[in-house]
């Protein structure tokens, strides 16, 4: 991938971003597998999807295959939401909006409407990014905090090291999740731009 304009910048962080997250989504399923349970109904889709915008924004032209794989990233936290509410149901309802948020902003960008759309992007491209952000300090405040005490007092230290790495962990897909919707948001909202200067030319 050669990196000319801007929106090549984004497009590579964001390709890696959601590769890693793919990656980080097989290990799981197998890890799961490790204990006999199967995920494979609803986390290979999770996978596919993943990889399927990393390579979109490898290839770096708005087709109809980001309209696609955004349906199935939505299909998939409605899923979520109606198999596996639970005690994190509102994080994953924020999940659902951060997604449907990036399906209109890809379905409104991949139209072919001959009307200016950076102007538009410029307001609305950082909202799926908040609402992942406020997943985030749902999840630290009303869960994580109270367990990192409890689980802080109560580890040995070998068990304390192994929560602290897979602790570090979490947080760091949490980040690569946040940073795939930020640049996969960033590239529309720059290609809106070259858009709209190639028709003033």
């Amino acid at each position: 991938m050669t990196i000319k304009k801007t929106s090549d910048l984004y497009a590579l962080i964001g390709a890696i971003a959601f590769t890693i997250h793919g990656l980080y989504i097989l290990y799981d399923i197998f890890y799961f597998m490790n204990f006999g349970l199967s995920i494979w109904s609803f986390r290979s889709l999770h996978f596919v999807i993943c990889i399927g915008f990393a390579l979109l924004l490898f290839i770096k032209k708005k087709n109809i295959a980001f309209v696609v794989v955004s349906g199935l990233d939505v299909l998939y936290r409605a899923y979520v939401i109606i198999n596996s509410f639970n005690y994190f149901g509102f994080a994953s309802f924020l999940e659902l909006l951060a997604s449907i948020s990036m399906f209109i902003i890809i379905v409104y960008n991949c139209s072919k409407t001959r009307n200016d759309k950076s102007e538009i992007m410029k307001k609305v491209w950082f909202i799926p990014s908040l609402l992942i952000v406020l997943r985030f300090l749902y999840l630290l405040i009303f869960h994580r905090i109270g367990n990192y005490i409890l689980y802080l007092s109560e580890y040995e230290n070998g068990m304390l090291l192994n929560y602290i790495l897979s602790q570090l962990l979490v947080l760091f897909i949490d980040f690569i999740y946040f940073l795939s919707y930020t640049m996969l948001a960033l590239w529309f909202k720059e290609k809106a731009k070259e858009d709209s200067n190639v028709s003033v030319v």
